[in-house]
């Protein structure tokens, strides 16, 4: 720690403390040295670093043979390019240049840990020794059961307090209240003229601002509380964020307020334990606590399907196992090593020749319309051009983009004469049909048992762990306009595989795609149908599934088969 509060024992960890600095700029330039010098005088068996700024001191301990892991809570590249306090024409250089310093440290290291998949997936490239470990809660901190009757028109906000996540629309949205409601604001700011600013807003005087608490000041907020809030903006670097506030919420078995991000909204209406809204829509947020507090009933089942689904997943005591033994694993071998001159310069010509590969693929370029779904199309666009979460100067979904050319196909038979041939896909999705497989558009709410037995039928796939989404049922499926939704029926009529086709504009993208694990050929028959149907209907240019480059082999080579070739992709939207 370098808090200035001086060592102390608490519940049994020894805390050494290196010494409080003062401004962000003697925090990164002084802090990190002051730390290694008190790490130094530990000399621990393993050294595990959190904040950026002790990266390169983490360099140094590895130097001097100490075991060294890396947790990392941001993608820290991309929260710079919205950090407030760094002028705009620099941010993207800072974020570049600490990308690769991050690049080249983590390499390095002894190990990772990550809070979140999407983090997890950025640095497995770099080390193979990453484990995800997400920040969920303690059980034992939260009643087993929350008790309505101490509730009061009160809703909460836990932790710290920004702009960025939400300050003044949630205090302007107090302002917007028909109910007696009350915000309890809770946590650490930094930000003097944030403060100033939110003290003059109309909706202050119902805001009681409690600063910061420890456990037993947020058991109480949370007991009184009927709903808790998590706005955070739709910046890059939380729109993949895990906080353990939103989990913290359905521990406490009271129903979330969340920003509308696709992944919170499949945690939150997968569990039916919240309300999305838009973070920047002050009057979203008054009307949803209103809602909640219009009908208690609601808000109570909400909360006990939220805690339901912390006792069952989102809970400390799994990720501590995984935890406990990556030390096992870190602890159990040698220390690592620089990579040899050798290994430098296997991995020098394979990056080379991966240039030369994207240098070379053909360009195509894919237009959004927006009054097809203005919510989903930009929110899709934003997705899709934002920063590559590893790779910062390029778009997120622009290179080696996996299009088939529907325009290139005249007809039906035009598409399967390309993908003819043993072991391609019109071989196997004749093997499908003989075996009386069909593929047919389905209404997802009648076939919601089914759809859940898919999705839990393997741990894995890919070689990739199931994420977290496809671990609960969701009970009900709400259809959007600009989306058709197919699967794959056995003779028997039962569900064996489904896929969700997402319309943009000149183009179309699969945006999920699963079934269960056989050799029939399913898979295969359920893509050529799709792309069949599209070819007859015609107006689109191109079909997307995802990327090449990305993918595992397997992933890759079933794409091919199905004629997808990687692309380079420039985007575009008619608003």
């Amino acid at each position: 720690m370098a808090d200035g509060l001086g060592d102390d024992v608490r519940d049994g960890v020894r805390i050494v403390d290196a010494g409080r600095t003062c401004g962000r700029l003697a925090r990164i330039l002084r802090a990190p040295w002051a730390v290694l010098a008190r790490a130094l005088e530990i000399d621990a068996a393993l050294y595990q670093l959190h904040d950026p700024e002790l990266i390169p001191i983490g360099l140094c301990l590895k130097r001097m043979g100490k075991r060294v892991v890396f947790d990392s809570h941001e993608d820290v590249p991309v929260q710079l390019l919205a950090k407030p306090y760094l002028w705009p024409v620099l941010r993207r250089p800072v974020s570049r240049a600490y990308a690769l310093l991050e690049r080249h440290a983590v390499r390095r290291l002894d190990g990772i840990i990550a809070a979140t998949p999407f983090i997890g997936a950025k640095f497995s490239s770099f080390n193979a020794c990453t484990v995800n470990v997400n920040n969920y809660p303690i059980l034992e901190e939260f009643d087993n059961e929350a008790d309505w009757e101490l509730k009061g028109a009160n809703v909460c906000y836990l932790g710290d307090i920004s702009a960025m996540r939400g300050a003044r629309e949630l205090v302007g949205a107090c302002a917007l209240m028909r109910t007696p409601t009350r915000l309890k604001l809770a946590g650490r700011s930094d930000d003097t003229a944030l403060d100033i600013v939110l003290r003059t807003l109309p909706g202050w005087p119902r805001v009681d601002a409690l600063g910061v608490l420890n456990r037993a000041g947020v058991r109480k907020v949370l007991a009184r509380s009927f709903a808790g809030l998590v706005t955070l903006h739709p910046v890059s670097n939380y729109l993949d964020a895990l906080p353990i506030k939103l989990f913290e919420y359905m521990a406490a078995g009271i129903p979330v307020i969340a920003s509308d991000f696709p992944l919170w909204r499949s945690i939150i209406e997968g569990n039916q334990c919240g309300i999305c809204i838009d973070p920047l829509d002050e009057a979203a947020i008054a009307a949803a606590v209103d809602m909640l507090f219009d009908d208690p009933q609601r808000a109570r089942t909400m909360g006990q399907n939220g805690r339901r689904a912390v006792e069952h997943h989102y809970n400390w005591d799994k990720e501590s196992e995984t935890l406990l033994a990556f030390y096992a694993r870190v602890l159990g071998s040698r220390p690592s090593d620089a990579p040899a001159s050798a290994t430098l310069t296997a991995w020098l010509r394979a990056r080379w020749r991966l240039a030369r590969v994207l240098i070379a693929l053909p360009r195509a370029r894919l237009r959004f319309r927006s009054s097809i779904n203005p919510k989903d199309i930009r929110g899709t666009f934003h997705n899709f051009t934002k920063a590559h979460p590893r790779y910062k100067i390029i778009g997120h979904k622009t290179v080696g983009v996996a299009l088939l050319q529907l325009r290139h196909f005249t007809s039906v038979q035009d598409y399967l004469a390309q993908i003819q041939g043993r072991n391609n896909g019109a071989h196997h999705a004749r093997r499908a049909r003989a075996r009386d497989y069909l593929v047919r558009e389905i209404e997802r709410n009648d076939y919601v048992d089914q759809i859940h037995a898919i999705n839990t039928s393997l741990d894995t796939r890919q070689g990739r762990p199931m994420d977290d989404c496809y671990r609960y049922k969701q009970e009900v499926f709400e259809s959007m306009p600009n989306f058709k939704y197919y699967g794959v029926l056995d003779g028997s009529g039962r569900l064996v595989a489904y896929c969700n086709i997402g319309y943009y504009g000149d183009f179309a993208a699969i945006s999920q795609l699963i079934g269960y694990r056989n050799n029939h050929g399913v898979m295969h028959l359920l893509v050529v149908n799709v792309v069949e149907s599209m070819i007859v209907q015609g107006g689109l240019e191109y079909l997307m599934f995802d990327t090449f480059f990305g993918a595992s082999a397997g992933l890759q080579n079933f794409k091919t088969i199905l004629g997808f070739k990687p692309y380079r992709v420039s985007y575009s939207i008619d608003e």
